[in-house]
């Protein structure tokens, strides 16, 4: 099983990897890179100079690592309640990888 952000290029990326559709691919919005708001488009080096500052206090119009943390947490409970054995490929972002080392 595949799973991937519902982001184009996360998407993409599955398609490329698996263009025959096996394994299936499911998307999940929780596996979304982090919303940063205003800053969407920014330059990495700006969003890299605010990243401390953004693990509790969300990025302008956007949200914050906690967050994404938190959405990443409740895709892996669910996962691992329905999980039968199989192996699992997660495709999502930076955030997300993030994320995975803090949950």
């Amino acid at each position: 099983m595949v799973y991937t952000s519902d982001l184009r290029r996360a998407v993409d990326t599955a398609r490329l990897a698996f263009p025959d559709g096996e394994p299936e691919i499911r998307q999940d919005v929780r596996l979304r890179e982090c919303n940063y708001g205003e800053w969407n488009g920014a330059s990495a080096a700006l969003i890299a100079a605010q990243r401390s500052r953004r693990v509790e206090e969300p990025f302008p119009g956007g949200q914050s690592y906690r967050q994404v943390a938190e959405n990443t947490a409740e895709f892996l409970g669910e996962l691992a309640e329905q999980w039968d054995g199989r192996r699992v490929l997660l495709i999502a972002h930076s955030a997300n990888r993030w994320a995975l080392g803090a949950v």
